[in-house]
């Protein structure tokens, strides 16, 4: 990882004001959404969007993303921006582009997964005290995620 690289991501950090405790809430909301997540990834691409657009891909496997996706996100949530992350975003980026995945639609998708995976925080969590700060923090971790997506995606289109 670049030094420019870990600047820009303590920038995205500072921005969204994610703190320790935000780190914690975001580990503890992953615990809770890791047995549902390939539900959540099934309701997906189960949307009309997803499923006309997953058409004009020759090469589209659910079975397959789902578990690339659970495995991005898991790495993601237990061991944060590290290198391992930077190196799985450049790969995925540059697959996205390959198959002319818009970015905007990358970006929407983000906002789906995200609206499933509050929905099962809201469910397991429904009494725990800490649901707030856990959907806090899963939320600036996902938005630094995608900042970060974005960026590598745009490194990619300029490639």
């Amino acid at each position: 990882m670049t030094r420019n690289t870990v600047n820009e991501v303590k920038e995205y950090i500072d921005f969204l004001e994610i703190s320790a405790s935000d780190v914690v809430f975001a580990k503890k909301a992953w615990d809770y959404i890791y047995p549902h997540a390939e539900g959540a990834l099934h309701e997906f691409y189960a949307h009309k969007l997803m499923r006309c657009f997953s058409k004009s891909i020759p090469t589209f496997n659910e079975f397959i993303l789902t578990g690339k996706q659970i495995q991005y996100w898991d790495r993601l949530f237990t061991y944060g921006f590290d290198d391992k992350y930077f190196s799985n975003v450049n790969k995925v980026s540059f697959s996205h582009k390959k198959l002319n995945i818009p970015l905007s639609h990358y970006i929407s998708s983000y906002g789906v997964i995200l609206n499933e995976f509050e929905k099962i925080l809201k469910v397991e969590c429904a009494d725990d005290p800490r649901l707030l700060e856990m959907l806090s923090g899963l939320r600036k971790f996902v938005f630094v995620d995608v900042s970060i997506v974005c960026k590598m995606y745009d490194a990619v289109l300029i490639d």
